[in-house]
């Protein structure tokens, strides 16, 4: 059984579950004991978006990515910053997403 601590902590920085769902259509939240990744809809740019953290330095990669549909389920990183901290998570997805996660 993995441990979630850590990816529930990324979902509240950006905001909780419930809100990712409700501003941008998250969904399919995937967690372990060092990362979380979702998918959302409304962005031509990206469609998932995968938060790890690095526990050395107590900071988080940040990455967007495009996949593509059935049958080549193509896999492109539209976007990926090193070394982010936890208040710059929202930011960072807003300006690369062109999605709002707050009113």
């Amino acid at each position: 059984m993995s441990d979630l601590t850590v990816a529930k902590t990324i979902a509240q920085q950006m905001g909780g579950t419930r809100r990712l769902a409700m501003m941008i259509g998250a969904y399919n939240f995937v967690g372990d004991d060092k990362s979380l990744m979702f998918a959302f809809k409304g962005s031509t740019k990206a469609n998932r978006c995968k938060v790890t953290l690095d526990f050395g330095s107590d900071t988080y990669k940040f990455e967007l990515l495009k996949i593509g549909r059935a049958p080549a389920y193509t896999v492109t990183t539209t976007y990926e910053s090193d070394d982010v901290y936890w208040d710059d998570l929202s930011r960072l997805f807003e300006r690369n997403t062109g999605l709002r996660l707050s009113l």
